[in-house]
């Protein structure tokens, strides 16, 4: 018997769940560290008398989605990896599969009042 995978064996076959996940969370770290780097500008980190302004992360589904905790657990990693580590606000938005018309007017209102005090370095959504 010949063991060796060939494109016939391995054809439409979806990779294992470890590496998947990995592969997302270093890709979603890589884009969160650019944001970082970005919004850091040439100065780098706030003065240490400052507390860093944190990010606002709205995921579009419910805490239940593996795919959103993978999505947000990359996210947290590469903020608590930068120095200083930067804070998160995580924001569940739970959106339905198709929402009505005045949906974006509304979710804008709707987060409008619901942070009005705060401020946020960067919106990640």
């Amino acid at each position: 018997m010949n063991f060796s995978p060939s494109p016939e064996n391995c054809a439409g076959r979806p990779r294992p769940r470890d590496r998947q996940g990995r592969s997302l969370t270093l890709r979603l770290g890589l884009v969160l560290l650019l944001g970082w780097a970005l919004v850091a500008g040439p100065g780098g980190a706030p003065a240490a008398d400052h507390p860093p302004t944190p990010v606002l992360i709205l995921i579009s589904r419910n805490p239940a989605d593996t795919w959103a905790v993978a999505e947000l657990d990359g996210m947290l990693g590469a903020l608590q990896a930068a120095r200083p580590p930067v804070p998160a606000v995580v924001e569940y938005m739970d959106v339905p599969g198709v929402p009505g018309p005045d949906f974006d007017a509304d979710l804008v209102a709707y987060y409008r009042a619901k942070f009005t005090r705060d401020q946020f370095r960067l919106v990640l959504a």
